[in-house]
């Protein structure tokens, strides 16, 4: 009885209906956006190790970020050192550092594109998840060799610069620094799964980490390796770093990520109070108009309890409408903002629209829906019978 009340009030109110759902809608999409891209990132570098990587040494701090902002404090240091250490241990059967930055890349003459870069050491994994036979094994400019300048790439960094095996490009940490940068020559073109969303180059670590400053101090993002049942001899030996099995990792750096989770408890209370703020607005406009319908209500003996019930309804039905169009706009905004990094950037694919993402938006703008019902509870209560009722 109190829901179908509840609804067609809601339904009457047409244009402060439209209004709340809206701006619910809008805050939930924003929420739901942010998790997706997050996610997305995550994901994007976890699946290219999927199938062959067992184990994965991480800096403790570490965040999303860092695969942007170089920071010392969360990268691991002398991994040339480290990696040599774990292969050294039974049953390990390969083991790399991985550095990861966004660079800039270009063909001679063109303008620069964004891109995702992998440094490694190649030739350290019997079956390389990285596809890196092209590359010369190990790591020759960091024994004091010669720079190399190889580099495999994508099909979508094919497209992207215009260039093919037996091509050159240039690469470097910016943009306006990219004709004098450094010159590579691509030694294959790949075209997996697993690369097939954004532009990325993989190349020696030692070479990425001279293009971004982390040669000095040896520092990689983190170090995977393979081996059946060695993660206690890997912890030991990483006594103050984490040290995960491949399936924990996306679980871990969500709940560890300080700076992501910082950023969706803010996301999710600013969602979270513009939701309750609307319902309540419209409520009480409502509780307005509708003084002396609920007068005759409480002068016919029907509770405090009862009205209560009838509001909350009504802000939980305002709040699961805005919450399923806050999904609807999710899907359109990552729609719009896929075609706008493509065609800018050349990069697919950076949003995942998890199921749990999209029931985490929802579950704020219901929790804003039971909140904001205490409003308008307040102002029915304010009503004085004799006065409405004459």
């Amino acid at each position: 009885m109190y829901a179908k009340l509840a609804l067609r009030e809601v339904l009457e109110r047409r244009t402060g209906t439209a209004l709340a759902v809206l701006a619910i809608g809008i805050a939930t999409a924003s929420l739901i956006l942010l998790g997706s891209f997050s996610l997305g990132l995550r994901e994007g570098s976890a699946a290219l190790y999927d199938d062959t990587v067992d184990y994965w040494v991480l800096p403790e701090g570490g965040s999303a970020q860092d695969l942007i902002v170089n920071t010392e404090k969360t990268m691991l240091g002398s991994v040339h050192r480290s990696t040599g250490d774990i292969l050294s241990i039974p049953g390990v059967s390969g083991a790399t550092p991985v550095l990861n930055r966004v660079m800039y890349a270009s063909k001679a003459g063109s303008d620069p594109a964004s891109i995702f870069a992998i440094g490694i050491i190649p030739g350290n994994f019997s079956s390389a998840p990285f596809q890196v036979d092209a590359l010369t094994p190990g790591d020759p400019y960091y024994a004091g060799g010669d720079f190399t300048g190889e580099v495999i790439i994508n099909d979508v960094t094919s497209g992207l610069l215009g260039i093919d095996s037996g091509d050159y490009m240039n690469l470097n940490s910016s943009g306006a620094g990219i004709v004098s940068g450094r010159h590579f020559r691509v030694v294959k073109v790949i075209s997996t799964q697993e690369y097939s969303t954004t532009p990325v180059v993989v190349l020696h670590i030692s070479e990425l980490q001279e293009l971004t400053g982390n040669r000095q101090g040896d520092r990689a993002n983190y170090i995977v390796a393979s081996g059946k049942d060695v993660g206690g001899q890997l912890r030991s030996l990483f006594p103050g770093d984490t040290v995960l099995g491949s399936a924990g990792y996306v679980a871990y750096a969500f709940e560890k990520d300080r700076k992501l989770g910082a950023s969706g408890a803010a996301a999710a209370g600013v969602s979270l109070v513009i939701s309750a703020l609307f319902i309540s607005t419209v409520m009480i406009l409502s509780i307005s108009e509708r003084q002396k319908e609920i007068a005759v209500m409480r002068a016919m003996g029907i509770s405090r309890g009862s009205v209560a019930k009838m509001l909350l309804f009504e802000s939980l039905i305002l709040s699961l409408l805005g919450g399923f169009t806050g999904i609807l706009l999710s899907f359109l905004g990552r729609g719009l903002i896929e075609w706008g990094m493509y065609s800018l950037f050349g990069m697919r694919g950076v949003a995942s629209m998890h199921y749990l993402i999209l029931l985490f938006g929802l579950s704020v703008a219901v929790i804003a829906g039971m909140v904001s019902s205490i409003v308008p509870f307040i102002a029915a209560e304010r009503i004085r019978l004799p006065e409405v009722l004459g």
